[in-house]
């Protein structure tokens, strides 16, 4: 597995890397999180012959980081996804997509941007059950997150306040050892 630094739609991209050809595995991972949770999968894709792209999405890993919050809307991301498949080259595709990255891939197969091989989602309701549901108070209760960073400026007061510990403690669960 290498890392490797795609540009793609005006931006550059961090990406893990493992296999070769023209058939693409597109893994698009969770909010909170990194490619890395799903390093045990990319082995197992490359063995069945696809090269795997494990990306990390707008504001994640080293890459380019647009500025303004508009610039991290959903159109934007799906968009990233069809650069990233051109700049693969990919006659194949097969578009993996965990919780965050499960909505951009069901956003992205709607669209019919790129024919896919597959379509593969990871805890990640399709969007038009989910807004249906969402209507309910049951489901807005149990996604109350997706409401909470709705709210203009108050996530981000919340969330950097008293140092970012709230942030050290999301994600100091998710961190791998280096070697790993």
């Amino acid at each position: 597995m290498q890392t490797k630094f795609v540009e793609a739609n005006g931006l550059r991209f961090e990406v893990l890397e493992k296999g070769t050809g023209d058939r693409l595995a597109l893994c698009l991972h969770a909010f909170r999180s990194t490619p890395s949770p799903g390093v045990h999968q990319i082995p197992v894709l490359a063995g069945m012959r696809y090269r795997v792209w494990a990306v990390n999405q707008r504001g994640y890993g080293r890459i380019t980081r647009p500025t303004q919050v508009a610039d991290y809307a959903l159109p934007h991301l799906v968009d990233e996804v069809t650069a990233l498949i051109n700049a693969a080259s990919a006659k194949s595709v097969v578009l993996i997509g965990h919780d965050w990255g499960a909505m951009v891939a069901w956003c992205f197969a709607a669209e019919r941007l790129h024919p896919l091989e597959r379509l593969v989602i990871m805890n990640g309701p399709n969007p038009l059950c989910f807004r249906t549901a969402f209507r309910h108070w049951r489901q807005m209760r149990r996604s109350w997150c997706v409401a909470f960073f709705q709210l203009p400026r108050l996530a981000e007061r919340i969330l950097t306040g008293n140092g970012g510990a709230i942030v050290r403690r999301m994600f100091g669960g998710v961190a791998l050892p280096p070697d790993v």
